[in-house]
């Protein structure tokens, strides 16, 4: 039985053909990740969960929890059906050891909640103002997933540029 360790295969495996602007999924036809490495992600993503919520509780003074995370792989086609005609993108570069783009995409539904729990305002717009508060919580959720990877692998020189949010509609 494997320990949930992602193999450094496995990780350029799931590194390779990533193309930020379709919004991280492969850019050419893709047989996808096999069953195995996809429950290595996901067991990699449920490690962080716990951290992630006890980050977002402390940002907001609410007590939050994340739920486990769902992976799948998805074509182009397959992620675009699933997601809004809206959509938050928040990005920050991977910089030290590993070099890539790390996104979360949420519905602009989302982060307006988001931004309004941190605000403690109701109807919040996605505004420079909203989108900042966003990037924020994108920040603690990017530092520890690089924490996570970090002592899932033993490679301390991985880093992130700061996370940017913007409001963007889904490609087409």
């Amino acid at each position: 039985m494997s320990d949930g360790a992602l193999s450094q295969d496995e990780i350029d495996a799931l590194l390779a053909g990533v193309d930020s602007s379709s919004f991280g999924v492969p850019s050419q036809p893709s047989s996808g990740i096999g069953s195995r490495e996809q429950e290595a992600v996901q067991a990699f993503l449920a490690e962080t969960v716990e951290t992630q919520s006890s980050n977002l509780s402390m940002l907001s003074g609410e007590s939050l929890a994340l739920s486990g995370p769902q992976v799948e792989s998805l074509n182009r086609e397959g992620v675009l059906q699933k997601i809004p005609d809206l959509v938050v993108a928040v990005s920050a570069n991977f910089t030290g050891s590993i070099v890539g783009e790390h996104m979360y995409i949420m519905a602009d539904s989302t982060g307006k909640q988001l931004a309004s729990m941190m605000n403690k305002e109701d109807d919040i717009e996605l505004d420079d103002m909203a989108l900042s508060v966003i990037s924020e919580i994108g920040s603690q959720l990017v530092g520890s997933t690089i924490t996570a990877f970090s002592n899932k692998t033993g490679e301390k020189n991985l880093a992130s540029d700061s996370p940017q949010a913007q409001a963007v509609p889904k490609a087409v």
